[in-house]
């Protein structure tokens, strides 16, 4: 997706973004759950968007890097998730000092190509501390 397009989905989640949030709370809050009952205490939030699942993680007091490649998406992140680590990056480049205990990647991968896909798990599997929990959140609650 081009960048123009992902500075028009952050412009309307600055003003709509309660009724995403309102609709998928309880979806967030399963995966908040998931990865807490699994031992993590740092977490990667990958394709971040306006970063309210970050918001959730760092809540539920767990460390948060927040990435995602749109600098309109990640200036949202910033404000929504303000204890969250956000960083501007492509994942399959992204590198860690150390690797984190958990991921998620919710409502992104449906922007990607199958391959894209493919980079996205080997990112997160290789960022991700052996035997971590990857955990995918669709869009539907």
């Amino acid at each position: 997706m081009s960048d123009d397009r992902y500075r028009e989905i952050a412009r309307s989640l600055q003003t709509m973004g309660w009724l995403q949030d309102a609709l998928l709370r309880q979806a967030r809050k399963r995966v908040v759950e998931h990865l807490r009952k699994r031992g993590v205490v740092t977490a990667l939030d990958a394709g971040c968007g306006a970063g309210t699942l970050s918001r959730y993680l760092s809540d539920a007091g767990m460390s948060v890097i927040a990435v995602d490649r749109s600098p309109a998406m990640l200036e949202l992140a910033g404000r929504r998730a303000s204890h969250a680590q956000c960083l501007q990056a492509d994942l399959s480049r992204l590198s860690l000092s150390r690797p984190v205990d958990g991921a998620v990647v919710a409502l992104s991968l449906h922007e990607m190509t199958e391959s894209q896909r493919v980079e996205v798990w080997r990112a997160l599997q290789r960022l991700t501390r052996h035997g971590g929990p990857l955990a995918q959140r669709r869009g539907h609650p």
